[in-house]
C-alpha cells in the first residue's frame, strides 16, 4: 500500500500528538497573534461533541463560553456527559491550559417526523465571484466569500462557506462543524461600527439548529444590536443548498481599536 506524501495533506486547524491539541498557523486569531481564533476552536469542540453523538439523535444546540483567552499553545480537551436519556443527550466539552479557558455544551434530540413551518425563505445563489470576507490565517482551512456588508462596510453582511481543509489533521469535518466554524463570522459580518475605531471580539457563540446541514457551500447572513453599553448582541441565520437549517447568536465586547 502507498503511503501519501506529508507534503499533500490538507491544512488543519489543530494536530493531536496523542496527548494534547497541538495549534497549528491556521487556528491563529485576528485580535493577538497568541490567541487562537474562536471560529477554530469552536469547530474543534463541536467536532469533538458530534462524535459522542447517540445514534438516532441530531444535534439541536451548540453553545460556546470564552472564558479566557486560548493561547496558541498545547491543550487538554476533555468530553463529559452530562445527561443521557432516551430522547435528549448533554455531553460539555472543555478546553484546558492550566484552567478552563472555553466550555462547550452540546445538546442531542431524538429524530422524529413532525410538522414543517415558519423557516425563513432563503435565495442561496453559489458564489460566482471570489471576494474572501477576510484573509486571517483560518482562510488555509475555510473559504468565506463575501456576499455583501462584512467589517468594514457596517449593515447587514452575507457570505458563503466551505472547508477545503481539516479541522484536526487527519480527520474530515462535516457540514454541522462548518456551521459551528461559520457562526463566529456574525460579529464581524454583521457589525455596524467601523472596525478602524473599535473592535468587537465575542465572548460566546449559540446555535440552534432545525435539521443537520448538508455537505457543500453554507451561507451565513448577520446583522448586529446594542444599545450603547459596551456590548452588542449579533444575530446571524445559517443556510444551506436545501434553505435554513439553523439560528446563531453571539454577545461581542465593544471596546476602541488600540485600548484608547
Amino acid at each position: 500500500m502507498s503511503q501519501s506524501n506529508p507534503a499533500e495533506a490538507p491544512a488543519a486547524y489543530y494536530r493531536h500528538d496523542g496527548q494534547h491539541y497541538i495549534p497549528l498557523p491556521a487556528a491563529q486569531g485576528p485580535w493577538h497573534p497568541d490567541h487562537q481564533n474562536g471560529a477554530c476552536f469552536s469547530a474543534l469542540l463541536c467536532q469533538l461533541l458530534e462524535e459522542h453523538g447517540p445514534a438516532g439523535m441530531q444535534l439541536c444546540r451548540f453553545s460556546l463560553t470564552i472564558c479566557g483567552p486560548a493561547y496558541m499553545a498545547p491543550f487538554d480537551c476533555e468530553v463529559t456527559p452530562i445527561r443521557i436519556g432516551r430522547s435528549v443527550a448533554v455531553f460539555e466539552a472543555v478546553l484546558r491550559q492550566k484552567k478552563a479557558n472555553v466550555r462547550a455544551l452540546a445538546t442531542f434530540a431524538r429524530i422524529s417526523a413532525s410538522p414543517e413551518y415558519g423557516l425563513p425563505d432563503t435565495e442561496f445563489p453559489l458564489p460566482a465571484g471570489h471576494r474572501r470576507m477576510t484573509e486571517a490565517p483560518m482562510t488555509a482551512v475555510v473559504e468565506p466569500i463575501l456576499r455583501q456588508g462584512g467589517s468594514h462596510e457596517p449593515g447587514t453582511g452575507s457570505a458563503w462557506a466551505t472547508f477545503h481543509g481539516q479541522v484536526l489533521a487527519g480527520t474530515d469535518p462535516s457540514p454541522t462543524v462548518l456551521a459551528a466554524n461559520i457562526a463566529d463570522f456574525g460579529g464581524a459580518l454583521g457589525s455596524n461600527v467601523v472596525k478602524a475605531e473599535w473592535t468587537f471580539a465575542n465572548l460566546d457563540i449559540d446555535i440552534h439548529f432545525v435539521r443537520t446541514p448538508r455537505p457543500g457551500w453554507h451561507l451565513i447572513t448577520a446583522d448586529t444590536v446594542s444599545a450603547g453599553t459596551g456590548i452588542a448582541v449579533a444575530s446571524s441565520t445559517l443556510a444551506d443548498e436545501a434553505g435554513t437549517y439553523a439560528f446563531a447568536r453571539q454577545t461581542l465586547f465593544i471596546a476602541p481599536a488600540g485600548g484608547s
